[in-house]
């Protein structure tokens, strides 16, 4: 994504809403993913590169880019090991989604919250919404929905 970035910004194809919104969170949530594996420098450039991206999505003031933006800061406050911080921007991005009726993405971020207060009652109901709205293998979709 990195590397067809410049290309993209000369077709001007980053220049459409809808394009750049996706691929500003489609870059966010791969340097996220790429930072859970990752040390060191590479980690930190990473996660710099995760929390450039959820400004931008911020910044395009569309109602579902800014909950993208939760998202992704979310993902850099896991893992960071900042708790507080991610519970903060996954309510944010989790009252975003709904407002934007984005109901899959509002689902996973409810699992996170689940997840990271250890409320298995809530994590078995957004399970199961999930499967409800088609997904086979929730815990690897929300790896990809909610990198961390």
């Amino acid at each position: 994504i990195v590397s067809a970035w410049r290309e993209l910004a000369q077709v001007r194809l980053v220049r459409v809403q809808y394009v750049h919104i996706s691929l500003l969170d489609t870059r966010g949530r791969a340097a996220l993913a790429a930072a859970a594996s990752s040390t060191g420098r590479d980690r930190a450039g990473l996660l710099v590169d995760a929390r450039r991206c959820a400004r931008r999505l911020r910044a395009a003031r569309a109602s579902w880019s800014i909950p993208l933006g939760d998202a992704i800061d979310a993902g850099v406050a896991i893992l960071d090991n900042d708790r507080s911080t991610a519970l903060a921007h996954l309510a944010r991005c989790t009252a975003g989604f709904s407002s934007a009726q984005m109901a899959l993405h509002a689902a996973t971020a409810r699992l996170v919250v689940a997840a990271l207060t250890g409320d298995t009652t809530s994590a078995a109901r957004e399970r199961d919404l999930s499967r409800d709205l088609g997904v086979r293998d929730v815990d690897r979709f929300s790896s990809l929905l909610l990198p961390r």
